[in-house]
Parts: structure tokens; C-alpha cells; sequence
């Protein structure tokens, strides 16, 4: 059953934890206040400015981090390697201590990579990388391939227009020749049709979240329409913890740090991409899952399982998904083709398939014409320089994205992997054990498609027996 806190019980919780309470104190205060590992890969704004003018004149952008975290993050490091030691000795639940080392040792991991990447030491930063993603999926990478191959296809041979054909044309020349099924990347009807009438069903995941919503008039949601239903949401729905705050740039986000869900200044998108990013994937996913964790057994469930995210984002990404009454409506949203550029745009990076890597100079090409190609045939009769220019800045916007802290020579920075990696892994969780799994991820921090994880919830009682893996 989902779950959401009420205003009592956010007033009453004290980090009652059974299982790890004097652990979990230890590691919340490591990680309150302490800067996300992505934000500290993330480029200063002068620094971006000139990232973007160098890929637009088709030379790679060096994208490292900045180096005035260096001390900082040896001292974490030692400080975590000697707790990690500690716990050795400590007389807490094997398994529970056993969660506390695999999560230490991916945040060591992190820590190691913004190192690597500081001293511009590339392998060492890819190296890491695979520790904390795992190896590349090279059969998403396919799909994904595939998928916008499909969509070209039909594009050049359907368009009336020559430019729209011949923009069709050069991403199928672009794309490289990876073998690969797009249907991996569709849920099957039945399992798509159970995860979305249980989120829709009388108390069910959107009817309790949306408690006391009006849908607001016309067809879009924006700031005015949209705020005051997202204030009421975080202060009735969600026990009161979060509040709204201001995001940088149009991308929506959580804070855990600054209890903060982030708002653009401004947006206008229909109902259903409403109660589905905002609402149903940053409020009551990230957010619900960590107060939800807040009333649970285990402490570490409030920040995460080590790779939580891999099936959390995977996860959250379905909660956008079910609004729409069939995948394929989704489908054909522009953020369903963000999702399979990300994926392709670090992928092509890497050099995954290939002999070699690419610089960022040449995914950001990539990116623009597949992005130039979609633009064009949406709009045919658009200006050609509003097209392009739109075109160049969502391309330039997602290489800075996930080719943070490289050299831009080559590689890149591989956590929005977990956005369709985890969503077809989440789906397949659905189908294996049901619908119940998708709304039981909102216990906390961990990754439903993740046996190891659901055997080790289970034997603690965390997550019910009933529900294998």
C-alpha cells in the first residue's frame, strides 16, 4: 500500500529507527549539508558560458570540476573509510551493517570520481563510474538507437517537405550502427494497464496524492495554476516537510538538503505531464519515499541504498508514464526522446560498440541534429533560426548535462543512465511481482528491480515476504 505522512506524524517523528537508529545518526550528519555528488561536477555559470561557445564552433569542452573541493573531500574520504572500519566491531544486525558498507563504499566512490575528474584523470574517473553504474547496457543503447532511427525513417518518408526529409536523413547517417530492438524500451500492455489502474484506483498512489485538487481550467498548468496546487500537495498530502523553492534553469528537482522541491519560473504543460513530473515523480516519489522512510524500520532508507537510484529513477519515471492512457502516448512526448537522447548522448560518449570514444564536440553534433530533426518536423512552418537556435541550446544544455567532469576529449559522466535503464528494469519488476512493487518502492530509498536489495528488506522485515524477487 502507498503511503504518504500526515501532518501528525511529520509533527511527531523523531528517527525512530529499530534497526540502525545510532548508525543512521552518524551517517545523516556525514551527509546534512554536504553538496550532492552531481552538483559537484556541475559547472560554475562563466565556465558553461564558455563550454557552450566552443561546442557551437565544433570543439570539445573541457568540463572537469573545479578543484576548490580537493581537501574537503580527502577529509571525507578518510573520515568514511575509518567509520566503514568501525562497523566491523559494532554489534548492530549483520545485514543491516552490511547495507550501511555497500552504501559507504559507492559514497567513497562518488567522492573518488569528482577527484578524478578534478585532477583530469580519465580513466580513473570512468573507472569509478562503472563502479557505482555498473558496465554500460549496450542493449538499451541499441534501443534507444533504434528507436530514433524508426522515428527518422518514418519522418523522411512521410514529410512533404525536403528539409524535414533531409534533416531525417542525416541523423540516420549520424547515429552509429549498434544492433538493437526498440520494443526492449515498451512495457507490455497488460503490465502497463495493472501499474496505472493500481495508481489510479479509489486511495490509490494519484488519488491520495491529488487529495482535495481541482484540476484547474484549460488545457495547460502553469506557475499561476500550478504553484498553489503543488504548495498545498507538500503541506497537506506530504506532511508538511518541503516546501517550494526555486530552480536554476527550466529543470524541475528535489533538495533532501534544503527540504526544498524546485520549481522553474516559469512552465506550461498539460495535466497530465503535470501530475506526472512534478507532482507524481519529484513530490510523492522522491519526496514520499523519503518520509514514508522516516516512519520505517531503517534509518539509511531516508538517503539510500548504495545505487538506489538506478532503479529509483526508473521507478519515479513510470509515475509519468501512467498518466497517459497508453506507453505510446507517452511516447510521443518530447521527454520520452529527452530520456533516449541522454542515453545515447553518453553511450556515444564512451564509445560504447565502438573502437573509440567521442569527443564532446562530436555528441553534442549528434544530439543537435537528432534534436533539429524532431523541431523541424513539428513545427515545418516555424522560422528556421528559432528551430535551430532552440535546436542548439537543448543540445548544448544535455552534453553539459552528462559530460560533467570529463576532459571533453572523450567519456562521460554516466548517471542519467538510470532514467531508461532503470525504467525498463522497473517495468520488468512490475511484471514479474505484480503492480504492488512499483507502489511499494515508495517505503524508502532502494531499487525494486535490485534482488540483492528486496532479499536483504525482506529478511529485515523492512518489505514483505509475500513479494519475491
Amino acid at each position: 500500500m502507498n503511503m504518504f505522512m500526515s501532518e501528525t506524524q511529520a509533527a511527531s517523528s523523531s528517527h525512530s529507527f529499530e534497526l540502525d537508529q545510532e548508525m543512521f545518526e552518524t551517517y545523516n550528519q556525514m551527509r546534512l549539508g554536504q553538496k550532492d555528488y552531481y552538483e559537484l561536477l556541475t559547472l560554475p555559470k562563466d565556465r558553461k558560458g564558455e563550454a557552450r561557445l566552443a561546442l557551437y564552433g565544433g570543439e570539445d569542452a573541457g568540463l572537469h570540476a573545479e578543484h576548490h573541493e580537493e581537501s574537503q573531500l580527502s577529509d571525507r574520504i578518510s573520515f568514511m573509510k575509518g567509520w566503514k572500519d568501525s562497523l566491523l566491531e559494532s554489534e548492530i544486525d549483520v545485514d543491516v551493517k552490511q547495507l550501511y558498507r555497500w552504501r559507504i563504499n559507492e559514497d567513497i566512490a562518488n567522492m573518488y570520481m569528482v577527484q578524478a575528474s578534478q585532477r583530469g584523470d580519465m580513466r580513473n574517473f570512468a573507472r569509478w563510474n562503472t563502479f557505482i553504474y555498473g558496465p554500460p547496457n549496450v542493449e538499451t543503447y541499441g534501443a534507444a538507437v533504434d528507436w530514433i532511427v524508426s522515428d527518422a525513417k518514418d519522418i523522411a518518408t512521410t514529410s512533404p517537405d525536403g528539409r524535414v526529409e533531409l534533416a531525417a536523413r542525416e541523423v540516420i547517417d549520424a547515429l552509429p550502427s549498434i544492433a538493437g530492438d526498440k520494443m526492449l524500451l515498451t512495457p507490455d500492455d497488460t503490465t502497463f494497464t495493472a501499474v496505472r489502474n493500481d495508481h489510479f484506483q479509489e486511495d490509490g498512489f494519484f488519488d491520495r496524492v491529488l487529495a482535495d485538487v481541482e484540476k484547474p481550467q484549460g488545457d495547460r498548468v502553469t506557475r499561476e495554476t500550478g504553484e498553489p496546487i503543488l504548495a498545498h500537495i507538500l503541506k497537506h498530502n506530504l506532511g508538511d516537510t518541503y516546501e517550494l523553492g526555486r530552480a536554476v534553469g527550466s529543470a524541475w528537482s528535489v533538495s533532501h538538503q534544503q527540504s526544498l522541491l524546485k520549481q522553474p519560473d516559469s512552465y506550461s504543460m498539460p495535466w497530465e505531464r503535470f501530475i506526472g513530473l512534478p507532482v507524481g515523480h519529484e513530490a510523492a516519489t522522491h519526496i514520499g519515499e523519503r518520509i514514508n522512510a522516516q516512519m520505517g524500520q531503517l534509518g539509511l532508507m531516508m538517503w539510500g541504498l548504495d545505487r538506489y537510484e538506478q532503479g529509483a529513477e526508473g521507478r519515479a519515471l513510470i509515475r509519468e508514464q501512467v498518466p497517459y492512457e497508453t506507453f505510446a502516448e507517452f511516447a510521443a512526448q518530447p521527454r520520452w526522446r529527452f530520456i533516449l537522447e541522454r542515453k545515447i548522448a553518453i553511450s556515444y560518449g564512451i564509445g560504447l560498440g565502438e573502437d573509440k570514444p567521442h569527443g564532446s564536440a562530436e555528441v553534442y553534433e549528434l544530439i543537435r541534429k537528432i534534436e533539429y530533426m524532431y523541431q523541424l518536423a513539428n513545427s515545418p512552418t516555424g522560422e528556421e533560426g528559432a528551430i535551430a537556435k532552440l535546436a542548439q541550446t537543448r543540445s548544448s544544455d544535455l552534453a553539459l548535462r552528462v559530460l560533467k567532469g570529463t576532459d571533453g576529449a572523450g567519456g562521460a559522466y554516466r548517471k542519467d543512465e538510470v532514467y531508461l535503464d532503470g525504467n525498463v528494469r522497473a517495468w520488468q519488476a512490475a511484471k514479474e511481482r505484480g503492480a504492488y512493487a512499483v507502489t511499494e518502492g515508495d517505503k524508502g530509498k532502494y531499487d525494486i528491480a535490485n534482488s540483492r536489495h528486496v532479499d536483504y528488506l525482506q529478511r529485515l522485515s523492512v518489505l514483505s515476504s509475500e513479494h519475491k524477487a
